[in-house]
């Protein structure tokens, strides 16, 4: 229940109403002051964009994996197949978002494009539940809000009589419209998934894990792979996650400098890897009996496992998924691209995406050529790496230090990305006390200038509301014995919920061409396809269905049973968490929505009725799913009213090309704005149920001298002042 601000983010139009200060318990409402500002022309480069996406795949995944899925399924041609399906995934994946990120060149990513294709207003755009007011009245509409809305439903109910043509399903598509908030019901449950679900908490507890794998060497090599401290290793990593956030805090731009550095460091270690491997071929190969063999004797063999499971190869993709994750890091902050300099994203993005992926396959074929089943005692998940450099005790320490360097990059990188995406979460104002996760730093800076001032700048709110999902996640993780399954868990849950917004993601691609044309003003000729432009159009809608039947059945399959651990030990988040847990945001995200938001009213700004230069303007009011007055608007007991105004294009404001967003939220106290004369006066002498309501969801405008927890303070002192 955050309020309007007042700060270079804010925005200013022509309904605001400028408050006199006055004595009761409100502070006035701020002015809301949008000034039209080019965008820059400076910002990341295309080497920016592939180090951040490098570095965002090449974590300790491609480290891990190979082995893990091996182990899961018992065949290396399924492994290596597998794989294979998660680079063909992940270059789909680029396909789609380049189009998005074409279409919405703003940071936020998903955040953006999910807000986008669940909307439906056009200018064009008819609706049952549309109120038009002339713009010469537009200055009182506020005051005449049940009045219009209750015209508005009768006449609604006049229009269903008299049109035989309305039926079933047109009531239908008007209610999931009104449901869906024009974009704000998947902005607000995606906002809740990125908050809480996408954070550092696997990279974190993996560079724990290799610094206690370097220290131990020397014990052996089932000690020193398994049996490491869990506490031990879940400090180190809170350590390495708070150095990496307070470094960005008070340097960003060293930031990205450290990630373009780690991101070629990151590559060598992969040649690396790979020119290891292709030297272990040439050791001899015995099998289990001791004879000599080859190392494609064993390709076509499925090896007995410890743990059987028949769907154990969809757990087994999920983590080969997660080693993939990365590839869309970049659209997270596509706005401090240069503007119209789409080309820097898409070859960044295409160059890290076939760097990446053509290096994990080449590792992955050379790793599983060299080892076998019996390398790995006990069928536990060991360290590949160190295996083929002889697992000599130097070679075990050497090992963990690259990948520990590793984790820091994709650390960095995520850190730098993520924070910025849940600060465009803040500006948004949807969240309880979103006034501190929009928040810069407040530091000065000598570098910067006006135009790109928050390039410069660190997402303060973002990096507090990072660090914290990540600690409380390592925390939470401590409850899986299992070192690898428990240090794996926080990544199977973002991948897993990554899946679900990737099947939404592509479904509304189909819809994306035509939320393009509805943002484009008349004459613009942005986005005119080409004869090659519709031919990869062409293709994308063949290949679409595929990729979300493939993310459908990693949805369900994960959740059948046997449940298989990614070390071969009993200890398992079971599968079945998995969809509980998408379950859960959603429908917390959806009472969210309809119980503060359901009520709101929606405006858009006012545009000519005809091409006629004559016709008065019309300016549209939407309602919501619920009426003002009804019980479910949680609101109304705080004594808020929200109002949202939305423009129908994108603007040279800061609000639009930073944040993306075509809306902005506008709370108005009952009995304290001008808007609403009618509503009665407030207490001037107490604190309120409604203030103490407004004061626990983070409204803004109650005096400090009136917030619950003061006058709780000054009780307190009276009652002990003796």
């Amino acid at each position: 229940m955050a309020q309007a601000y007042s700060n270079p983010s804010s925005s200013r139009t022509s309904d605001d109403i400028e408050l006199p200060r006055h004595d009761g318990p409100f502070e006035p409402r701020a002015l809301q002051d949008e000034e039209q500002i080019d965008p820059w022309e400076e910002g990341l480069g295309t080497f920016d964009v592939f180090a951040l996406i490098v570095n965002k795949m090449i974590g300790t995944g491609i480290y891990t994996a190979p082995t893990t899925v091996y182990l899961m399924t018992g065949s290396k041609s399924l492994t290596l197949g597998l794989f294979g399906v998660g680079f063909l995934y992940c270059l789909m994946s680029t396909a789609i978002y380049l189009q998005y990120a074409a279409v919405l060149p703003y940071n936020g990513g998903e955040l953006i494009y999910l807000d986008e294709i669940t909307a439906h207003v056009t200018p064009t755009s008819t609706d049952a539940s549309v109120i038009s007011v002339p713009q010469e009245h537009n200055e009182g509409i506020n005051g005449n809000l049940e009045r219009q809305a209750t015209n508005s439903r009768d006449s609604t109910a006049s229009r269903i009589t008299n049109t035989a043509s309305y039926g079933l399903w047109a009531r239908f598509v008007q209610w999931r419209r009104k449901l869906m908030g024009d974009g704000l019901l998947a902005f607000i449950i995606y906002s809740l998934i990125f908050i809480v679900f996408f954070n550092s908490a696997t990279n974190s507890m993996q560079f724990g894990r290799m610094v206690l794998l370097c220290i131990n060497a020397d014990q052996g090599v089932d000690n020193a792979v398994v049996d490491v401290n869990n506490d031990l290793m879940r400090y180190i990593g809170v350590t390495i996650l708070t150095i990496i956030c307070l470094t960005q805090f008070f340097s960003p731009s060293f930031g990205r400098r450290l990630n373009k550095f780690l991101a070629v460091v990151k590559i060598g270690f992969l040649l690396g890897l790979f020119i290891v491997g292709l030297t272990a071929l040439s050791r001899d190969i015995k099998d289990g009996k001791g004879h000599d063999t080859t190392q494609s004797s064993d390709w076509s063999k499925w090896n007995e496992r410890k743990v059987v499971s028949k769907v154990s190869f969809a757990k087994a993709l999920l983590i080969v998924l997660f080693s993939f994750e990365g590839w869309e890091n970049a659209t997270f902050v596509a706005g401090e691209i240069p503007r119209r300099k789409h080309k820097i994203l898409r070859r960044g993005f295409i160059w890290a995406v076939v760097t990446v992926g053509s290096l994990y396959l080449l590792v992955v074929g050379v790793t599983l050529n060299s080892l076998q089943w019996g390398d790995f005692p006990d069928q536990r998940n060991i360290n590949y790496a160190p295996l083929l450099t002889g697992n000599k005790t130097s070679a075990r320490r050497a090992w963990p230090i690259i990948i520990a360097i590793s984790s820091f990059g994709s650390l960095n990188a995520i850190i730098y990305t993520f924070s910025r995406v849940k600060q465009v979460i803040g500006q948004a104002e949807v969240l309880p006390w979103s006034r501190y996760l929009k928040q810069d730093d407040c530091l000065n800076r000598t570098e910067r200038i006006k135009e790109n001032d928050f390039h410069y700048k660190s997402p303060q709110g973002g990096l507090i509301a990072h660090w914290s999902s990540s600690v409380i996640l390592i925390a939470a993780s401590a409850s899986i014995k299992s070192t690898i399954e428990s240090a794996g868990l926080p990544g199977y849950i973002q991948t897993y919920t990554h899946c679900f917004i990737l099947m939404v993601m592509a479904l509304g691609y189909l819809n994306l061409r035509s939320r393009q044309e509805a943002l484009q003003r008349q004459g613009d000729t942005k986005g005119t396809q080409t004869s090659w432009g519709r031919l990869y159009e062409a293709v994308m809608i063949v290949t679409i269905p595929f990729y979300i039947l493939l993310n459908i059945a990693i949805l369900i399959i994960n959740a059948i049973p046997d449940y298989v651990s990614s070390d071969g030990t009993p200890h398992v988040f079971p599968g079945y968490g998995f969809p509980v847990i998408v379950a859960s945001v959603v429908v917390i995200g959806t009472a969210y929505y309809v119980l503060f938001f359901g009520a709101a009213y929606r405006y858009y700004e006012p545009l000519p009725a005809t091409e006629s230069d004559e016709e008065i303007p019309q300016s549209r009011m939407y309602e919501g799913i619920l009426k003002p007055e009804s019980r479910l608007n949680l609101m109304k007991h705080a004594g808020v009213r929200c109002e949202i105004h939305k423009d129908y294009f994108y603007k040279k404001v800061e609000r639009m090309y930073r944040f993306g967003r075509r809306w902005r939220m506008q709370y108005s106290i009952r009995g304290v704005d001008a808007e609403y004369p009618g509503e009665p006066q407030i207490d001037q002498t107490r604190t309120t149920f409604a203030m103490f309501l407004y004061w626990v969801f983070g409204g803004t405008r109650l005096k400090e001298d009136r917030t619950p927890w003061v006058r709780l303070k000054e009780r307190t002192e009276r009652l002990f002042s003796w």
